[in-house]
Protein backbone atom coordinates (compact mmCIF):
# COMPACT_ATOMS: atom_id res chain seq x y z
CA UNK A 1 0.00 0.00 0.00
CA UNK A 2 1.41 3.38 -1.21
CA UNK A 3 0.79 5.12 2.21
CA UNK A 4 2.51 2.35 4.22
CA UNK A 5 5.62 2.69 1.65
CA UNK A 6 5.72 6.13 1.71
CA UNK A 7 5.60 6.91 5.51
CA UNK A 8 8.33 3.50 6.28
CA UNK A 9 10.37 5.19 3.72
CA UNK A 10 10.26 8.93 5.37
CA UNK A 11 10.72 7.03 8.81
CA UNK A 12 13.76 5.27 8.46
CA UNK A 13 15.79 5.76 5.30
CA UNK A 14 17.81 8.25 6.88
CA UNK A 15 20.88 9.94 7.13
CA UNK A 16 22.66 13.28 8.44
CA UNK A 17 21.63 15.68 5.28
CA UNK A 18 17.85 13.90 5.09
CA UNK A 19 16.46 13.15 8.50
CA UNK A 20 15.15 16.26 9.69
CA UNK A 21 12.83 16.76 6.26
CA UNK A 22 12.01 12.76 5.66
CA UNK A 23 11.10 12.40 9.61
CA UNK A 24 8.99 15.51 9.27
CA UNK A 25 7.00 14.67 6.49
CA UNK A 26 6.45 11.29 7.87
CA UNK A 27 5.20 12.75 11.16
CA UNK A 28 2.11 13.88 8.54
CA UNK A 29 1.37 10.56 8.02
CA UNK A 30 0.68 9.28 11.11
CA UNK A 31 -0.90 10.19 14.70
CA UNK A 32 0.61 10.82 18.39
CA UNK A 33 1.69 7.48 18.46
CA UNK A 34 3.99 8.20 15.51
CA UNK A 35 4.85 11.40 17.40
CA UNK A 36 5.65 9.76 20.65
CA UNK A 37 7.78 6.79 18.83
CA UNK A 38 9.76 9.84 17.54
CA UNK A 39 9.92 11.48 20.61
CA UNK A 40 11.53 8.13 22.47
CA UNK A 41 14.20 7.43 19.38
CA UNK A 42 15.12 11.14 20.05
CA UNK A 43 15.34 10.90 23.59
CA UNK A 44 17.32 7.74 23.60
CA UNK A 45 19.78 9.65 21.20
CA UNK A 46 19.10 8.01 18.09
CA UNK A 47 19.45 11.00 15.80
CA UNK A 48 22.49 12.13 17.29
CA UNK A 49 24.22 9.34 16.80
CA UNK A 50 23.05 9.21 12.92
CA UNK A 51 24.88 13.09 12.96
CA UNK A 52 27.65 11.88 15.49
CA UNK A 53 28.91 8.91 13.21
CA UNK A 54 27.53 10.27 9.92
CA UNK A 55 25.59 6.88 9.80
CA UNK A 56 23.43 5.66 6.46
CA UNK A 57 19.91 3.98 7.37
CA UNK A 58 18.87 3.08 3.51
CA UNK A 59 15.14 1.17 3.43
CA UNK A 60 16.23 -2.25 1.14
CA UNK A 61 12.65 -3.74 1.23
CA UNK A 62 9.06 -2.76 1.66
CA UNK A 63 6.29 -5.35 2.62
CA UNK A 64 2.84 -4.31 4.12
CA UNK A 65 0.01 -6.44 5.05
CA UNK A 66 -3.70 -4.65 5.07
CA UNK A 67 -7.22 -5.76 6.59
CA UNK A 68 -9.41 -3.60 4.62
CA UNK A 69 -12.40 -5.25 5.77
CA UNK A 70 -13.57 -3.29 8.55
CA UNK A 71 -12.17 0.47 9.68
CA UNK A 72 -9.82 0.98 10.95
CA UNK A 73 -7.19 -0.99 8.65
CA UNK A 74 -5.14 -3.18 10.35
CA UNK A 75 -1.80 -3.63 9.20
CA UNK A 76 1.93 -5.40 9.44
CA UNK A 77 4.33 -4.03 7.67
CA UNK A 78 8.17 -5.56 7.27
CA UNK A 79 10.67 -3.25 6.58
CA UNK A 80 14.25 -4.44 5.69
CA UNK A 81 16.94 -1.53 6.34
CA UNK A 82 20.70 -1.45 6.29
CA UNK A 83 22.41 0.18 8.83
CA UNK A 84 26.10 1.74 7.26
CA UNK A 85 28.45 2.38 10.20
CA UNK A 86 31.95 3.58 7.64
CA UNK A 87 33.25 -0.11 6.68
CA UNK A 88 30.22 -1.96 8.35
CA UNK A 89 27.12 -2.29 7.06
CA UNK A 90 24.10 -4.66 9.12
CA UNK A 91 21.15 -5.35 8.02
CA UNK A 92 17.69 -5.48 10.33
CA UNK A 93 13.94 -5.99 9.75
CA UNK A 94 11.76 -4.38 11.68
CA UNK A 95 8.25 -5.46 12.13
CA UNK A 96 5.81 -2.25 12.76
CA UNK A 97 1.95 -2.46 13.45
CA UNK A 98 -1.11 -0.34 13.35
CA UNK A 99 -4.12 1.37 11.95
CA UNK A 100 -5.55 3.09 8.82
CA UNK A 101 -8.27 5.76 9.32
CA UNK A 102 -9.79 8.00 6.44
CA UNK A 103 -8.88 11.57 7.36
CA UNK A 104 -9.38 14.62 4.60
CA UNK A 105 -6.37 14.66 2.12
CA UNK A 106 -4.03 17.56 2.90
CA UNK A 107 -1.72 18.30 -0.34
CA UNK A 108 1.18 18.11 -0.13
CA UNK A 109 1.55 16.56 3.48
CA UNK A 110 -0.94 13.53 2.93
CA UNK A 111 -2.53 12.74 -0.29
CA UNK A 112 -3.71 9.61 0.09
CA UNK A 113 -5.85 10.93 2.91
CA UNK A 114 -5.36 7.68 5.52
CA UNK A 115 -3.49 8.23 8.96
CA UNK A 116 -1.52 5.62 10.56
CA UNK A 117 -2.95 5.10 14.33
CA UNK A 118 -1.61 2.41 17.17
CA UNK A 119 1.74 2.69 15.54
CA UNK A 120 4.00 0.22 17.03
CA UNK A 121 7.70 -0.88 16.49
CA UNK A 122 6.82 -4.74 17.29
CA UNK A 123 10.01 -6.71 16.22
CA UNK A 124 13.56 -6.00 15.44
CA UNK A 125 15.59 -8.68 13.99
CA UNK A 126 19.26 -8.64 12.60
CA UNK A 127 19.83 -10.44 9.46
CA UNK A 128 22.55 -12.22 8.86
CA UNK A 129 24.07 -12.83 4.98
CA UNK A 130 20.94 -10.92 3.77
CA UNK A 131 22.69 -10.13 0.45
CA UNK A 132 23.55 -13.77 -0.46
CA UNK A 133 20.03 -14.74 0.26
CA UNK A 134 18.58 -11.78 -2.31
CA UNK A 135 20.72 -13.64 -4.93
Amino acid sequence: MAQLELFHTYFYNIDASNYEKNLEKALWLGNSSVDALYRQKKADGVYNRLLQYSLVQKVLNIESKVDIQNEPYKFETKTIFEINRGTITDTYELTTTGNLIHVDRNFPNNTHGLLITNFFESTLQKLENYESRKK
